[in-house]
């Protein structure tokens, strides 16, 4: 229904233009509205790209970490094995050592203490 044939009168005479300006608005929008979406889908686009890239950085990282314990744990059964090793050839030599070593000469004794001379016993 238009408001004119309604019968309330002249209309605003700065009303055409005003309408004017709104279907220039209206005609810019729909230029507008096309690029927006597609600067908004090529933005979601390369989200998506760098979430995926991120995501495969990271399971390849927690496979990494995964397998440290299992390394260590060997790392640290060679080292012991390694320090028993050492421990006992150390062990071994000092052994050795002590076998094929002579006796130490024991120091020469000493005098016993002077003993208080005693008094001349009488006979009866």
């Amino acid at each position: 229904m238009d408001l004119v044939a309604a019968g309330s009168g002249s209309h605003d005479p700065g009303m055409d233009e005003r309408l004017a300006k709104l279907e220039g608005a209206y005609d810019a929008l729909k230029v507008v509205r096309p690029m927006t979406l597609a600067v908004i889908s090529i933005f979601l686009v390369a989200l998506v790209f760098v979430l995926g890239f991120f995501a495969t950085q990271l399971n390849s990282l927690n496979s990494k970490i995964d397998s440290l314990p299992q390394r260590l744990t060997e790392e640290f059964r060679a080292m012991r094995s390694e320090m028993a090793a050492q421990t006992s050839a150390i062990a071994n030599s000092i052994t050795a050592a002590r076998q094929t070593q002579q006796p130490a000469p024991s120091p020469p004794l000493s005098p016993p203490p002077p003993q208080p001379p005693q008094a001349p016993s009488r006979r009866p």
